[in-house]
C-alpha cells in the first residue's frame, strides 16, 4: 500500500515538474501593468492581474523580435464593465512579436496586431491564448506571414460599445484604412441582402460587429483554433479574412453565433485572393432578424476555395459566396435554401438547391 502511495506522489511531482518545465523561466518579467516593451527579447508573466482599464492598453509593444509567453497567468478587466475600449496587448508596424499561453478576459480588443498596411507588418504568431469575453475583438491581425493557432476564443458578446467608438480606437492606432475596409464589406453585405429579397438589412453603423478573429493579412494560416458563443447586436462572426491573400483557414471549430442582423461562420471580403477553407467545422448560427445567416460568406468574384467543410444549423448552410462569387472545391458551386450539414460541397438529399 505504501509503494502504490509513493509511486502516486512520484507520478504527481512528476506532473508539477513537467508543468514548472513548461513554463518559460529564463525570460523578463512583466511585474505591473499596464507595461510598455521597447527593447527585443524574451518576456513573461509569473503573477496574474486584475485591471479596470477603460481605453488603456495593458501591454504595448513597441519593439521588433518579442516573445511573451504568459505562462497560463490571467490578465483581467472585468471591472471596467461593458463600454470599456481598452486593449490586451497592443502592436503596431512591427515585426516577428510571438505571443503565447494566454489567458485573457474583458478586454474590447484582446490582441491588436496593427498596421496601415500588412506589408508594415511581418512574422506574428499567436498561440495556446484564452480569451474570454472581448467585446468586439478577440484577435485582430493585419500583416505578412501570420500564424494564429490553437487559441480558444469564448463568450464573445458587444454591448454598449458603439462603432464610432471603436473606429476611433483603430484609427488612433493608425489602422484607419481597415475601417475603411470593413465598412465596405457591410456595405456590400446589405446590397447582396437586399437584392436576394432581404428587406430592412442595413450596414451596422450603430454596434461594430463581432469577431472573434479578424485578419487583414497576407500568405498567412488560421489554424486549429476553437471559437464558441459569439453574440452581437448587428453582426456575428467566426472568422473574417478581410481582403486577404494567400491564406489558409483550416481545422477550426466554430459554434454558437447569434446576432441580431447577420451571421457569418467564416467571412471572406472582397479583395481576397487565394484564399484555402479547409476542414473547418461551423455549427449553430442564428439572427433575430431577417434570414441572413451563413455558414461560409464570400464577397470576393474568385479565388475562394472551399473543401471537406462541415457547416450545419444555418438557415443557409453553404457558402453564401456562391451566388455570385465563388467557393470552388472543384464541382460548380451550389447553395442550400434549407438547414442542413453539408460536407465538401455536398448537400444531403433531400434538399432544394440554387445554382450559381
Amino acid at each position: 500500500m505504501n509503494i502504490v502511495k509513493v509511486a502516486a506522489l512520484g507520478v504527481v511531482w512528476l506532473g508539477l515538474a513537467q508543468a514548472a518545465e513548461a513554463q518559460t523561466v529564463n525570460c523578463e518579467e512583466i511585474a505591473t501593468l499596464p507595461a510598455v516593451i521597447s527593447q527585443p527579447g524574451v518576456y513573461c508573466l509569473k503573477k496574474s492581474f486584475s485591471l479596470s482599464l477603460a481605453d488603456d492598453v495593458a501591454i504595448t509593444v513597441l519593439a521588433s523580435n518579442v516573445t511573451i509567453d504568459f505562462n497560463g497567468f490571467k490578465i483581467g478587466n472585468i471591472p471596467a464593465g461593458e463600454e470599456t475600449l481598452a486593449v490586451g496587448v497592443g502592436v503596431f508596424e512591427r515585426r516577428n512579436v510571438v505571443l503565447r499561453n494566454g489567458n485573457f478576459r474583458g478586454f474590447m480588443m484582446t490582441i491588436g496586431l496593427l498596421a496601415s498596411d500588412p506589408e508594415k507588418s511581418s512574422g506574428h504568431l499567436v498561440e495556446n491564448m484564452m480569451i474570454d469575453s472581448s467585446l468586439v475583438y478577440g484577435i485582430f491581425a493585419v500583416g505578412n506571414g501570420v500564424v494564429l493557432r490553437n487559441n480558444q476564443i469564448v463568450n464573445s458578446a458587444d454591448t454598449r460599445i458603439s462603432s464610432t467608438s471603436v473606429t476611433r480606437m483603430l484609427a488612433k492606432a493608425g489602422a484607419g484604412g481597415v475601417t475603411r475596409q470593413l465598412r465596405a464589406m457591410r456595405t456590400a453585405r446589405a446590397r447582396a441582402h437586399a437584392r436576394a429579397g432581404a428587406a430592412g438589412v442595413a450596414p451596422q453603423i450603430d454596434t461594430p460587429g463581432v469577431a472573434p478573429i479578424m485578419a487583414a493579412v497576407t500568405n498567412s494560416v488560421i489554424e486549429k483554433n476553437t471559437i464558441s458563443s459569439v453574440r452581437a447586436l448587428g453582426e456575428a462572426d467566426g472568422i473574417v479574412v478581410l481582403a486577404g491573400q494567400a491564406v489558409s483557414v483550416r481545422d477550426n471549430f466554430i459554434a454558437g453565433l447569434r446576432a441580431g442582423t447577420f451571421v457569418a461562420g467564416i467571412g471572406v471580403s472582397d479583395f481576397s485572393d487565394n484564399i484555402l477553407l479547409a476542414n473547418n467545422t461551423i455549427l449553430d448560427g442564428e439572427t433575430a432578424g431577417a434570414d441572413t445567416v451563413y455558414g461560409i460568406e464570400s464577397q470576393a468574384v474568385s479565388g475562394v476555395m472551399c473543401l471537406n467543410n462541415v457547416i450545419n444549423g444555418f438557415s443557409t448552410a453553404a457558402s453564401y459566396g456562391c451566388v455570385p462569387a465563388t467557393c470552388d472545391d472543384g464541382r460548380a458551386d451550389t447553395c442550400t435554401t434549407t438547414t442542413g450539414a453539408v460536407s465538401n460541397g455536398r448537400v444531403p438529399a433531400p434538399t432544394s438547391l440554387r445554382a450559381r
